[in-house]
C-alpha cells in the first residue's frame, strides 16, 4: 500500500506550547501548517537554540522546554497528552537519530540514505542541528510499539541507532531545515516485531527486599501506567524528592533514573532533564528509603488504574517500555 505526500500533510495534529504550558493542547491544525508556516515564524528560536547547544548543552535544553512549541505527530488527544486520552491515531511515526547513539552521524549523508528507504516520506534537521528527524506512515492497524521496534531493527541494519519512541504522546518540536528530503509517493509500512515480555500474574510481598530482574520490568509496567494512562505525578517539591530516594535503591540506576525522569516529565515542574539527572545523583548518595518499592508502585497502579490493571499491562508489553 503507499500514501503520497500531500496526504500526509494534510494530517490534523496537536500543538502544544511551550514551558509549563507544554502539557496542554493550544490547538488542533494540519502537519503541514506545523512543518512549514510555525517552523518559519520560529526560525530565530531555533537558530538561537543551535548556538546555545554549541557552548552549554545544560542551558540550551531549558531554552528548547522554555522557547518551542511542539505537537504529537502520531495522535490527537482529548484535553490531555496521555494514551487513555487518544482521539485518533494519525497513521505517523517521528523516528530520530541523534548523535549522541550515532556519534559519527553525517546529516547530509544520512539524508541520502535514508530517504532511499521506499517509506519514509519526509526528512529534515532536528531542532538543535545535531540529529535528524525522518516521517513514516505506518498501518495504524498495527501496534504502535512494534512497528517502532521493526523501524529499529531496519535502521539498526543501515547502522543507524534510532531513539526510543516508545508511544504515541511523544512530543516533536519544531524546527528549522533549508535542506528538507522529501518523496511524493512513499510505501505505508506494514511491519512489526513484536516485543516478549509477559506480565507475571502474582502477588507481590512488601518484605521481599531483594529485586529480580523481573521485578525492575515490572515496577517499570507499574511506574509506566501510572504515568501515562493514570495522571500520575510529583508536582509537590517533597513528593517529586521522595519519588528520587525510591527509585534510588534499585540495583540499576540507569533504569533508576529513567523511571525518576519517566515521573518527573508528568511533573507540572519539570524543569529538564539536567535538573533530573542532578538530583537522582544527590537521592542514591543520600537515600534512606528502606521500604520495598516492588510492592509500593504495583500497590500505587491497583489504587489507581483498578484490578484491571494486569489486563491492561499485558496489552502493552508487547511493547518497549523496558528498554
Amino acid at each position: 500500500m503507499t500514501t503520497n505526500l500531500n496526504n500526509i500533510l494534510k494530517t490534523q495534529v496537536d500543538i502544544f506550547g511551550c514551558g509549563s504550558r507544554s502539557k496542554n493542547i493550544y490547538y488542533t491544525q494540519s502537519l503541514n501548517y506545523f512543518l512549514t508556516k510555525l517552523a518559519e515564524k520560529n526560525k530565530t528560536t531555533v537558530f538561537k537554540l543551535r548556538e546555545l547547544n554549541k557552548t552549554d548543552e545544560k542551558i540550551a535544553k531549558q531554552y528548547k522546554k522554555d522557547n518551542l512549541i511542539a505537537c504529537t505527530v502520531s495522535a490527537t488527544f482529548d484535553q490531555y497528552r496521555l494514551l487513555n486520552y487518544i482521539k485518533e491515531r494519525t497513521g505517523l511515526i517521528a523516528i530520530d537519530i541523534d548523535k549522541d547513539k550515532n556519534p559519527e552521524l553525517d546529516t547530509a549523508k544520512a539524508k541520502q540514505e535514508i530517504i532511499k528507504l521506499p517509506y519514509v516520506a519526509w526528512i529534515q534537521l532536528s531542532c538543535r542541528g545535531e540529529g535528524i528527524w525522518c516521517l513514516i506512515p505506518y498501518n495504524k492497524e498495527n501496534n504502535f510499539r512494534d512497528t517502532w521496534n521493526s523501524l529499529r531493527e531496519d535502521f539498526l541494519n543501515l547502522g543507524y541507532v534510532i531513539d526510543d519512541c516508545k508511544d504515541e504522546t511523544r512530543l516533536r518540536f519544531v524546527s528549522w531545515d533549508d535542506n528538507i528530503f522529501a518523496k511524493k509517493e512513499v510505501e505505508v509500512y506494514d511491519k512489526v516485531k513484536p516485543f516478549e515480555y509477559i506480565m507475571r500474574d502474582r502477588d507481590y510481598n512488601a518484605d521481599d527486599w531483594e529485586l529480580t530482574k523481573d521485578d525492575i520490568k515490572d515496577i517499570t509496567v507499574a511506574i509506566y501506567l501510572l504515568t501515562h494512562y493514570c495522571g500520575y505525578s510529583a508536582d509537590d517539591y517533597n513528593d517529586w524528592l521522595l519519588e528520587g530516594f525510591r527509585l534510588a535503591t534499585m540495583p540499576n540506576k540507569e533504569v533508576g533514573l529513567r523511571l525518576f525522569k519517566m515521573i518527573s516529565e508528568a511533573s507540572a515542574n519539570y524543569e529538564g532533564d539536567y535538573d533530573v539527572e542532578e538530583k537522582f545523583d544527590e537521592c542514591c548518595r543520600t537515600t534512606t528509603y528502606r521500604t520495598n518499592i516492588l510492592g509500593y508502585y504495583i500497590n500505587k497502579i491497583k489504587e489507581f488504574y483498578g484490578l484491571e490493571w494486569r489486563i491492561k499491562a499485558n496489552e502493552l508489553l508487547g511493547q518497549n517500555i523496558i528498554a
